[in-house]
């Protein structure tokens, strides 16, 4: 873990906002994260993979489970084959405010994988249709949340204070929000917040924030309905400018450049 100094948006998921499915046969070890559930699931070899503040290796029947905005990586042996499961974090609520609470983002070897793997097969069929696609990733969620619901809880206290912010983050993105004002909800010094939460997810607070905040605003300039200025102050950003100056920090570009490309 000390290798890792901070975790990147991944612009290619933000931009490509879809389900689908990905197969790779290396993995190059970026430290990303994103708004989309993403499911490893390896077919073949190992893979050494670390969510949040978890690391393991992955071996053939072995799944891992990255909820939005968890730090993640995976660097990939020879002669390995693995897909991930790309899912729009919309179509996992329900299944991500249930894992948030988990000590293990890894199912491995369990009974649960072979009916997985069925699932993958079937969704990755080119004459699939949409609906049945769906289907296929709600069997998918559904089998990995029972799995992973039965396994004991570890740090339960401490996971409950992550998840917590989290959601609290979540909700609260769009108002006046600051690490002040998250560590006075919760009981703690600012100090202590804000060194926890880099510590459990290689990322600063007041950038996930604004990386929450980012990613919402992402959502509305797609609608091409509102203004830059709606669209920072419903996103919680205090002025137009903020939001510019945040955006090209992230994404490389000002919002009129994005939506230009639209």
């Amino acid at each position: 873990m000390n290798e890792i100094k901070t975790a990147t948006l991944s612009i290619e998921r933000e931009l490509k906002d879809e389900l689908r499915v990905v197969e790779y046969n290396v993995g190059n070890g970026d430290f990303h994260f994103h708004s989309q559930v993403e499911i490893c699931i390896v077919e073949d070899g190992s893979v050494e993979a670390l969510v949040n503040n978890s690391q393991t290796t992955l071996e053939k029947g072995d799944i891992a489970v990255s909820l939005p905005y968890d730090p993640h990586r995976y660097i990939a042996k020879d002669g390995v084959r693995y897909s991930v499961l790309v899912i729009p974090s919309e179509m996992g609520e329900r299944f991500c405010s249930d894992m948030r609470s988990l000590g293990s983002p890894f199912l491995k070897q369990s009974e649960s994988n072979s009916e997985i793997f069925s699932y993958l097969f079937s969704l990755k069929k080119s004459d699939s249709g949409e609906l049945d696609k769906l289907g296929y990733v709600y069997l998918i969620l559904g089998a990995i949340k029972k799995e992973l619901l039965s396994e004991p809880k570890e740090n339960g206290s401490d996971n409950e204070l992550l998840s917590g912010l989290l959601l609290y983050i979540h909700k609260n993105y769009g108002k006046n929000l600051t690490l002040s004002s998250i560590a006075k909800a919760f009981g703690y010094h600012p100090a202590y917040i804000s060194s926890y939460f880099k510590a459990r997810l290689d990322i600063g607070i007041s950038r996930y924030i604004s990386v929450i905040r980012l990613n919402n605003a992402v959502q509305l300039m797609r609608k091409k309905k509102y203004s830059v200025t709606e669209i920072a102050l419903e996103c919680g950003f205090n002025s137009a400018r903020t939001f510019y100056r945040a955006f090209r920090q992230e994404f490389g570009c000002s919002p009129g450049d994005y939506t230009a490309n639209l």
